[in-house]
């Protein structure tokens, strides 16, 4: 089962865009808002990746693999039950 996210999608959002705009240093920006800036920075890169400015899966396309998976979760391949 997919695990439910510690920050809300806005939360996320407005700290990548804080992060940007600031000219701070990520350390500085995640330890001011009291997250990590491992965390921070995966939502910064998962951002570019939604923007187009770099490449992977868009947030839309691993939210129907995570159904699909989930779909599938204990589904035995050999014997197809």
């Amino acid at each position: 089962m997919a695990r439910k996210d510690a920050y809300p999608r806005e939360f996320k959002e407005r700290a990548v865009a804080l992060y940007r705009t600031s000219g701070r240093s990520m350390d500085a920006v995640a330890k001011e808002l009291g997250i990590s800036s491992t965390s921070l920075a995966n939502w910064n890169r998962q951002a570019a990746i939604d923007a187009g400015e770099r490449p992977g899966i868009v947030t839309e396309d691993r939210a129907r693999w995570c159904v699909f998976v989930e779909t599938f979760d204990g589904w035995n391949w050999r014997t197809r039950s």
